[in-house]
């Protein structure tokens, strides 16, 4: 009977907590929603990109920062499974110091077969950048940002986490 007990509790305690998370789709739903609310417009090009830091919000959506107050929502083409539990994100551009929609992609080095082509991309302002994390990952602390490495059009970050 006491082991019925504390099993039951545990369960409980895992069902809470797991039901406090949204799920992939509920995500895009809200980012979808603070696209159109914010009347943010997509550019094909940015220039001068140089990534410095990341976040999955989704398994579509993620947030590039090539400066502290310079991040991008970037939404991809398909969802990108490896996003929300992957430390290190590789962007691969195709042409130098530019990330273009259509042509670049990511991927993640614990599945670098399977690479996610960049759909959209929307400029932020810091103030939209900490309102969609917090939309979306309503109990996600801020994070410490970690500088970069970038070798042959790859740019390399670690940890995902961003959130200033």
């Amino acid at each position: 009977m006491k082991k019925l007990c504390v099993l039951t509790l545990g369960i409980l305690t895992i069902c809470g907590c797991a039901s406090q998370r949204l799920a992939n789709v509920e995500k895009n739903a809200i980012i979808d929603d603070y696209i159109s609310t914010e009347v943010l417009q997509s550019k094909s090009t940015v220039s001068a990109f140089r990534l410095d830091s990341w976040a999955a919000l989704s398994e579509q959506y993620i947030i590039l920062r090539s400066s502290p107050s310079k991040p991008y929502l970037v939404k991809l083409k398909h969802a990108c499974d490896d996003l929300n539990h992957s430390q290190t994100l590789l962007v691969t551009s195709q042409l130098a110091n530019s990330l273009n929609t259509g042509i670049d992609y990511v991927y993640t080095p614990e599945n670098s077969a399977f690479r996610c082509r960049i759909s959209d991309i929307y400029p932020l302002s810091t103030t939209q950048h900490r309102t969609l994390i917090q939309a979306v990952s309503p109990r996600q602390s801020t994070a410490s940002d970690a500088p970069s490495s970038v070798t042959d059009g790859q740019s390399e970050i670690t940890p995902s986490a961003v959130a200033s």
